[in-house]
């Protein structure tokens, strides 16, 4: 490595540590303030006997507490639970013992040790976290969807855990993609009434709703489905949860909605899980089935595109006519380069201008090595395209090429790949011109550095784990070890690009849309 290289990557290295400095030091700030706040939480949590009363406590919030972006640094969250042992005492000890069987990352696994010491210190146990490992198994499931309102889905989930029985019941958007809108829990002691005063209200035909008892399979994947795609629709939006006051109450229309998704969303997948019913993730939407989708209206605009509308910006403007042409398509080079990595991972490619888009998604899945597995979208001045049958408010992709939406050199658009994860790709014309004769296209004519691994977390964890695995002095080494597995540590440390196998593999792709 040249001397350049070296001092380039000394200066990314310490620009990286003086941004994890002033994360933590913004999260110190906020500790006078949180901890008590979990002190009140965990009052509660002593005061009760009832698992999974417990649990939503937590689920609604520590959960997405431990969603937002502060939290997802290395250290923040060890941090939060350092500052709690420090505190000691019963009402400490029950909220450790609660991050402890939360737990679904890697962020707080060390919550158990510093638990185990406040209760060595002498701190009583809170009486329901035996319950909290009992087996769990799916009861029952029911759906209950209106022919006058056929956007809308509601699903009584129940589930036992020592002989009781409790559950949630969980609203679902269909015309948004499928995605959650409300989760409630229904404890054991109000589950039987629940019950009966849903099956009195909602009974096949009552009020023109319709009640299907849903096999434990499709219920697993119709609520995972609708579950994730609320997530990935929070990812769109961006936004951070608050941090929630546990005694806060609601305003008038209604609780804190997204905080309570995330929350006890993600407990309700935990309960998914404990019965076996959580299976592999479906695209965007695909969970949807398909007598439901044949009773929504026809898709309507996003919101994103009726603001673009009011605002006069960008998207509004007509698409241009596929061009009418009797020789070949120009060629397109484009410089496409994955937003916020550092070093820059980007490939140079070539492909001809009458490629649709949903052509260049395959070249660009093989050129990043991606495996299509989520959804994506391509952002350009004409609008959002992409797999029109997945979401409906996207343009069809495969009815738009490349030269309608980009025309000269320093035209950009925005690929965007997992709304989970947001790996967000700037497309950039570098030059258009005719192709050269012999020559096949799409080819690659140079990659810089091998792109992420799918599902590793975005593109901050993804270069946190890359210096954390590779270097066995690196203060976080064995937290990253312990994240992705000692096995898997090569998966996360790929060997760089081979640009003529990049080629070869478009070339070979049968697939590509032309």
């Amino acid at each position: 490595m040249s001397r350049r290289k070296r001092n380039q990557r000394r200066i990314e290295r310490l620009e990286e540590r003086s941004e994890a400095r002033q994360v933590m030091a913004a999260f110190e700030s906020m500790l006078g303030e949180l901890v008590p706040t979990m002190i009140d939480m965990g009052d509660h949590l002593t005061q009760t006997d009832d698992p999974f009363e417990a649990e939503c406590v937590g689920g609604g919030t520590l959960l997405p507490l431990l969603a937002t972006d502060m939290f997802a640094k290395a250290g923040v969250a060890r941090r939060l639970a350092e500052a709690l042992a420090a505190e000691g005492g019963p009402a400490a000890l029950a909220v450790l013992r609660l991050m402890t069987e939360l737990d679904t990352d890697w962020r707080v696994s060390f919550a158990a040790e510093l638990a185990d010491g406040v209760a060595a210190a002498g701190a009583s146990e809170p009486p329901w976290v035996g319950s909290l490992r009992a087996p769990v198994e799916a009861v029952e499931f029911l759906r209950y969807t209106a022919a006058e309102e056929p956007s809308l889905a509601m699903v009584l989930a129940g589930f036992r855990r020592e002989g009781e029985v409790h559950g949630f019941s969980v609203g679902v958007d269909l015309a948004d993609c499928g995605a959650a809108d409300l989760v409630e829990p229904i404890s054991a002691a109000d589950y039987d009434e629940v019950l009966t005063m849903v099956e009195a209200q909602f009974s096949t035909g009552a009020s023109g709703w319709a009640m299907e008892r849903l096999d434990h399979e499709e219920a697993g994947r119709f609520l995972t489905g609708a579950l994730q795609a609320a997530l990935e629709h929070f990812a769109e939006d961006d936004e951070e949860p608050d941090l929630i006051d546990p005694d806060e109450e609601s305003d008038e229309d209604g609780p804190l909605e997204k905080e309570q998704i995330i929350g006890l969303g993600a407990l309700l997948s935990m309960r998914l899980r404990a019965a076996g019913l959580q299976g592999p993730a479906l695209g965007h939407g695909e969970h949807v089935p398909a007598h439901l989708r044949e009773q929504l209206a026809p898709a309507q605009p996003s919101i994103a595109q009726m603001m673009r509308m009011l605002s006069g910006e960008p998207g509004t403007t007509p698409l241009p006519p596929q061009a009418n042409r009797t020789g070949p398509a120009e060629v397109y080079r484009l410089r496409v380069d994955i937003k916020g990595a550092k070093p820059p991972i980007w490939r140079r490619l070539e492909a001809l201008g009458d490629t649709t888009l949903g052509g260049l998604d395959d070249i660009l899945q093989i050129a990043f090595d991606w495996d299509g597995w989520h959804l994506h979208r391509f952002d350009t001045a004409y609008g959002d395209f992409g797999d029109s049958t997945q979401e409906p408010s996207f343009g069809d992709e495969f009815q738009v090429t490349i030269e309608q939406v980009l025309h000269a050199k320093g035209d950009k658009l925005t690929y965007t790949y997992d709304f989970g994860d947001g790996w967000e790709h700037t497309v950039k014309v570098e030059h258009v011109g005719p192709p050269e004769p012999g020559t096949d296209y799409p080819r690659c004519i140079k990659a810089q550095l091998a792109a992420p691994p799918e599902d590793c977390g975005g593109i901050w964890r993804y270069q946190w784990l890359r210096e954390s695995l590779a270097d066995t002095a690196h203060p976080d080494h064995a937290l990253a070890v312990e994240f992705v597995g000692e096995h898997d540590r090569a998966y996360y440390l790929p060997e760089a690009p081979d640009a003529a196998e990049l080629d070869r593999r478009l070339r070979a792709d049968d697939g590509t849309e032309q």
